[in-house]
Protein backbone atom coordinates (compact mmCIF):
# COMPACT_ATOMS: atom_id res chain seq x y z
CA UNK A 1 0.00 0.00 0.00
CA UNK A 2 3.12 2.10 0.23
CA UNK A 3 3.69 2.51 -3.14
CA UNK A 4 2.37 5.39 -4.81
CA UNK A 5 2.16 3.78 -8.09
CA UNK A 6 -0.61 1.72 -7.17
CA UNK A 7 -2.23 3.07 -4.47
CA UNK A 8 -3.25 7.28 -4.51
CA UNK A 9 -2.50 8.80 -1.08
CA UNK A 10 -5.98 9.82 -0.72
CA UNK A 11 -7.32 6.09 -1.04
CA UNK A 12 -4.69 4.89 1.15
CA UNK A 13 -6.55 7.80 3.87
CA UNK A 14 -9.53 6.74 3.49
CA UNK A 15 -8.42 2.66 3.79
CA UNK A 16 -6.00 3.14 6.74
CA UNK A 17 -7.48 5.95 8.51
CA UNK A 18 -11.25 5.00 8.29
CA UNK A 19 -11.18 1.29 8.44
CA UNK A 20 -7.14 0.10 8.68
CA UNK A 21 -5.56 -3.33 6.91
CA UNK A 22 -4.22 -6.58 8.25
CA UNK A 23 -0.51 -7.08 6.50
CA UNK A 24 0.41 -10.67 6.10
CA UNK A 25 4.37 -10.98 6.92
CA UNK A 26 6.33 -13.20 3.87
CA UNK A 27 9.47 -12.88 5.52
CA UNK A 28 10.71 -13.83 2.46
CA UNK A 29 9.59 -11.62 -0.11
CA UNK A 30 10.36 -8.16 2.08
CA UNK A 31 10.93 -6.89 5.44
CA UNK A 32 7.45 -6.27 6.52
CA UNK A 33 8.96 -3.34 8.87
CA UNK A 34 10.41 -1.57 5.64
CA UNK A 35 7.02 -2.24 3.49
CA UNK A 36 4.99 -0.61 6.47
CA UNK A 37 7.29 2.43 7.06
CA UNK A 38 6.33 4.66 5.03
CA UNK A 39 2.50 4.17 5.84
CA UNK A 40 3.58 4.97 9.91
CA UNK A 41 1.05 7.55 10.29
CA UNK A 42 -1.64 5.29 10.53
CA UNK A 43 -0.19 2.04 12.73
CA UNK A 44 -2.88 2.07 14.92
CA UNK A 45 -4.89 0.69 11.88
CA UNK A 46 -2.08 -1.50 10.81
CA UNK A 47 -2.05 -5.28 12.19
CA UNK A 48 0.69 -7.48 11.49
CA UNK A 49 -0.03 -11.16 10.92
CA UNK A 50 2.85 -13.73 11.24
CA UNK A 51 2.47 -15.82 7.83
CA UNK A 52 2.75 -19.75 7.87
CA UNK A 53 4.41 -21.64 5.63
CA UNK A 54 2.61 -23.04 2.78
CA UNK A 55 3.84 -24.88 0.47
CA UNK A 56 0.83 -25.95 -1.58
CA UNK A 57 0.68 -24.47 -5.60
CA UNK A 58 -1.84 -25.43 -8.13
CA UNK A 59 0.29 -26.94 -9.71
CA UNK A 60 1.39 -28.91 -7.22
CA UNK A 61 -2.50 -29.84 -6.62
CA UNK A 62 -2.91 -30.40 -10.55
CA UNK A 63 -0.36 -32.73 -10.98
CA UNK A 64 -1.17 -35.06 -7.57
CA UNK A 65 -5.16 -35.13 -9.21
CA UNK A 66 -3.65 -35.83 -13.13
CA UNK A 67 -1.66 -39.05 -10.88
CA UNK A 68 -4.90 -39.59 -9.18
CA UNK A 69 -2.64 -39.65 -5.79
CA UNK A 70 -3.59 -37.77 -2.68
CA UNK A 71 -0.21 -36.56 -0.83
CA UNK A 72 -0.11 -34.68 2.67
CA UNK A 73 0.07 -31.65 1.20
CA UNK A 74 -4.08 -31.98 0.41
CA UNK A 75 -6.56 -32.54 2.97
CA UNK A 76 -8.45 -35.71 2.61
CA UNK A 77 -11.80 -33.97 2.71
CA UNK A 78 -10.30 -31.05 0.12
CA UNK A 79 -9.19 -33.83 -2.27
CA UNK A 80 -12.70 -35.67 -2.51
CA UNK A 81 -14.12 -32.04 -3.12
CA UNK A 82 -11.86 -31.30 -5.82
CA UNK A 83 -12.39 -35.25 -7.32
CA UNK A 84 -16.09 -34.66 -6.97
CA UNK A 85 -16.32 -31.23 -8.42
CA UNK A 86 -13.78 -32.18 -11.02
CA UNK A 87 -11.61 -29.21 -10.55
CA UNK A 88 -7.51 -28.77 -11.69
CA UNK A 89 -8.11 -30.86 -14.54
CA UNK A 90 -7.00 -29.00 -17.11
Amino acid sequence: MSNPAVWAPADIDVLLGHYGAFVVDRPRQCAVGDAVAPLSRYRDNIWVVDSFDNDVSSTKVRAQIQNREQSMDIPGAVFKYIKTHRLYLE
